[in-house]
């Protein structure tokens, strides 16, 4: 019997201790799964496996143009924005992406529906948003058509084309109408106060802009 049970003791500390070196080696084999994509990047001719600029390094460029009226009475800001687009990457795109931050003060919007109930910082108005109208996108060009489809989808606008934005160099433009009310119960940068002589406004991310196209994600399109 002493035999048998130092035998059972044997086979239980053995696969104890195996099951301890299967978790270390998961845990560290998980540790470094988390620095693989800084220590195993491999280069390309756009990019260095060390990040840098590579020698067919590009960057997509946007140009705005906007004019803006804000309406102290209603405090809402409105206005129309035009955006002349610039794609230097290698392959055409049939669409752009957009954000429009001011979606998040919406009852409906992602930010608002995990803000805890007992508030924090993002806690802010829910009766806000953007208004969006007249959209034309057009690739430069004689007798370019029109397109006036888009998608709004929370905090992201995806615009298309009615044909591709040509590669290395192709330009187009986006333009549209847009109106909001600047919060009163804001956050960070963005709200109004009423002080005795008249109304402090704070506005940034206030206007769409296009979201990043690079040859490391492709669209940059996390909600914000």
């Amino acid at each position: 019997m002493i035999r048998l049970k130092s035998k059972i003791f044997l086979l239980l500390f053995g696969c104890l201790f195996a099951t301890v070196a299967q978790a270390q080696f998961e845990v560290r084999g998980n540790k470094d799964a988390a620095f693989t994509e800084f220590g195993y990047r491999q280069g390309t001719a756009y990019r260095t496996a060390s990040g840098k600029p590579g020698p067919m390094y590009w960057q997509n460029g946007a140009d705005y143009v906007l004019d803006v009226t804000l309406d102290e009475e209603e405090h809402t800001v409105s206005g129309k924005v035009t955006i002349t687009y610039t794609n230097n990457s290698p392959e055409s795109l049939d669409f752009l992406w957009l954000y429009l931050e001011q979606n998040r003060f919406m009852e409906d919007s992602r930010g608002t529906l995990i803000t805890p109930i007992q508030g924090n910082r993002y806690s802010g108005d829910v009766n806000g948003g953007n208004t969006i109208e007249n959209v034309r996108a057009q690739v430069l060009g004689r007798n370019k058509p029109v397109s006036n489809k888009y998608l709004i989808s929370d905090t992201r606008m995806q615009v298309f084309f009615a044909e591709p934005i040509p590669a290395n160099g192709g330009k187009a433009t986006v333009s549209m109408d847009f109106s909001f009310k600047v919060p009163e119960k804001g956050m960070d940068r963005m709200g109004r106060v009423k002080l005795k002589d008249g109304v402090i406004y704070a506005l940034a991310q206030w206007y769409p802009k296009v979201a990043v196209f690079d040859d490391v994600r492709g669209w940059n399109v996390d909600p914000t």
